[in-house]
C-alpha cells in the first residue's frame, strides 16, 4: 500500500496543483487513464468546493493505494449541513444554475465516495477499484 498527502492552500489556484499532484500519484503507482481521469476530477470537484465554502485557509489532498483500491480523500473546511453528509442527496442543479454540480460530478465518476466530520473538519474520500 502507498499513501501521500499533500496541504495545499484553500485559494482557487490551488485546483490545479491539487489536480497535478492526484496525477502524478496515480500514475507513479500504474493507474490506468480512466482512473487518473475519474479520480482527479473527482478531487478537483472536491477541492474546488471546499475553497468556496469551506472557509478555512487550507485543505489537505491525500492518495491512497491497495493491491483492490485507488482512493482518495480532501479534507478540510467546516462541516456542511447534515443533508450535505449523504452522498446520494447531491443532485445536479437545473441546468439554468450556474454552479452547484462539483459534488453530483465527484459522486458519478467513483465507485464509493463517503463524508465524514473529521473533529469538527470535513472529510471526503472517494475509491475507485483497481483493475489488475
Amino acid at each position: 500500500m502507498t499513501s501521500d498527502r499533500r496541504i495545499f492552500d484553500a485559494v482557487p489556484p490551488s485546483a490545479l496543483s491539487v489536480r497535478r499532484f492526484v496525477t502524478a500519484m496515480l500514475r507513479a503507482e500504474g493507474a490506468d487513464e480512466r482512473t487518473v481521469k475519474n479520480l482527479t476530477l473527482a478531487a478537483s470537484e472536491l477541492v474546488s468546493n471546499i475553497i468556496l465554502h469551506g472557509r478555512c485557509p487550507e485543505v489537505c489532498v491525500s492518495v491512497q493505494t491497495s493491491e483492490t483500491w485507488w482512493t482518495v480523500e480532501v479534507r478540510g473546511g467546516q462541516v456542511f449541513p447534515s443533508d450535505m453528509l449523504e452522498p446520494a442527496g447531491w443532485a445536479f442543479p437545473p441546468t439554468n444554475d450556474l454552479s452547484g454540480r462539483g459534488l453530483a460530478i465527484a459522486r458519478d465518476v467513483v465507485d464509493e465516495i463517503w463524508v465524514r466530520d473529521h473533529e469538527g473538519e470535513l472529510s471526503i474520500s472517494c475509491r475507485l477499484h483497481r483493475i489488475v
